[in-house]
């Protein structure tokens, strides 16, 4: 629990938005956020990616199924405990449609 809100603290420090307390994070990928938008904070998929190739060694192709299968499959069942992250990129396939506004 304090580790989520240390991470909390260090994200709104970085973002203009605020983030509520009810938002879902993704930790150790901090350095991938690129706002907020409504209280929900917004990823940048291709940041994703480029944090797990550097920290855990993974090829691109390694990261991005590692993010499709941990991270995107889940936001459908997740949504029910708070305000889901928002996930863009420069791919279609991953624009989500509450950031087209």
């Amino acid at each position: 629990m304090e580790e989520n809100e240390n991470y909390m603290e260090s994200l709104r420090r970085k973002v203009s938005g605020t983030v509520r307390e009810d938002t879902m994070v993704f930790p150790d990928m901090e350095d991938a956020v690129v706002g907020v938008l409504r209280g929900r904070v917004i990823y940048d998929n291709n940041l994703m990616v480029e944090i797990l190739m550097n920290r855990d060694g993974m090829s691109t192709e390694e990261a991005q199924e590692f993010i499709d299968y941990n991270t995107m499959r889940t936001l459908p069942y997740i949504e029910s405990r708070g305000l889901v992250p928002i996930i863009v990129g420069d791919d279609e396939e991953f624009m989500k449609e509450e950031c087209i506004e």
